[in-house]
Formats: structure tokens, sequence, C-alpha cells
């Protein structure tokens, strides 16, 4: 497994420069989709005996390394634009880097370096740092505020029957409680607004007829859970 990740992510990193360079370097076929169920397909076949585990477990660390840069080294963002990872959900993660990898998420400043990066990375290289994540402890990204309250009540009307009481997600969603709030903002208001190309029918309902004292009430509350 160790090989694996120097030939697929740690091998490549030189070529992320190429990638944001060149654009014809994006021209190549899109992978095929992963099933739901891929990503814990790949943990449970590496996790299987005790020394395949234990590299599985090195490869993740070490691409999580790559990654420490912007979303933390155990997968808590610093900065209220970027997304925490810590115990997100294995398969949304796997999926996300996926449609990265193929452009079909290709919404924010960051979506060009975010595609060269996990073309660089091998199939097991994205399961094992999603699982990675997967195993590490989340925070709520501020106390509640003055309109969590409010905020609590958005939720439980709009948000409670898919991402469950405790922001928790379940495989293909992802875990929003303690989320950034600058992350948080961006993505509602996208789904509201339905521009880019993360678009899915479901929020955009959800999202329909939303006041903008409403969406920074759930932020407020969201951010906050734990």
């Amino acid at each position: 497994m160790r090989c694996t990740f120097r030939s697929g992510l740690v091998g490549s990193l030189m070529g992320l420069l190429v990638f944001s360079l060149s654009p014809a370097a994006f021209a190549a076929p899109p992978v095929a989709a992963a099933t739901p169920s891929k990503a814990q397909a790949i943990v449970d076949a590496a996790t299987h005996d005790a020394y395949k585990k234990a590299a599985f477990v090195k490869t993740g660390q070490r691409v999580a390394e790559v990654c420490a840069s912007c979303h933390g080294l155990k997968g808590t963002s610093t900065t209220p634009d970027v997304p925490n990872m810590a115990a997100q959900n294995v398969n949304y993660v796997y999926e996300q880097l996926r449609k990265f990898s193929t452009g079909e998420r290709s919404e924010g400043s960051h979506s060009k370096f975010m595609r060269g990066l996990t073309r660089a990375m091998s199939e097991d290289e994205k399961a094992a740092v999603a699982d990675f994540y997967a195993q590490q402890s989340s925070i709520a990204s501020r106390a509640p505020g003055a309109a969590a309250a409010t905020g609590k009540a958005v939720y439980n009307a709009r948000c409670l029957k898919c991402h469950g009481d405790d922001g928790a997600g379940a495989e293909s969603l992802p875990l929003i409680a303690g989320q950034q709030p600058g992350y948080l903002t961006m993505s509602l208001e996208r789904y509201r607004k339905q521009t880019g190309t993360r678009l899915f029918a479901a929020m955009t309902k959800v999202m329909h007829g939303m006041t903008d004292q409403d969406m920074v009430a759930l932020v407020d509350y969201v951010s906050s859970m734990h």
C-alpha cells in the first residue's frame, strides 16, 4: 500500500503544476461513477487483516497530510469557508473526491486545484483518506449565537428529515453538524439561487422560500451543533 501511495498521489504532486497551468490536462475521459457502497467495500477489503489495515491507515494519514494545509491535520478547518472533514461519512467523502476528479463538482475558487489533486489519487487513496476523516472527532465550529434557537426551528422544519436530529447525515448525505459557517452559507446560497454545478433537487426544494434571516439563523445553529 505504501508503494501505491507514493506512485499515486505523492508521486504526482509535481504534476499538479501542470494541471493548474495546462487546460488540456483536464481533457481525459471521466472515470465510471462509484456506487454508494464502493468506498466502504474498499475499506472493508483493505482492513480485513491487521497487516493490510496498518498499511491502509498509513495511506489515509499520508493523504490527509497533503490536505492538512486547507482542511486541518485531523480534518478540522481553521478557515470559515473551507469545510471540516472530521467525522464525515466515508461514502460521501469518497463520492465528492470522485466528482472533483471528473469535473462533476467544479464550484468554488479551489475546484481546479482539487481536480488536479484528486485525479492524482488512486481509488485506494480516496477511500483511505475518507476513512481516515471518518475516524476523527468533530467539534462545533463556534458557540451558539443569538439566532441559534430560531435556527433550530428552521432546521427541524427543513433539514431534520435527511440530516437527522444530530446533523450526522447518512451514507450518501453529509455530516453537517459543526460545519464551518462560511462554507454552510456559501453552500446554502448556491442551492437557494440554483447556481454552479453542484445542484441537488431535494436541497433546492428545501431552500425554496427561505429568507435571509432564516438562513443566518440556520447557519448559526448548524455550525454550533455537536
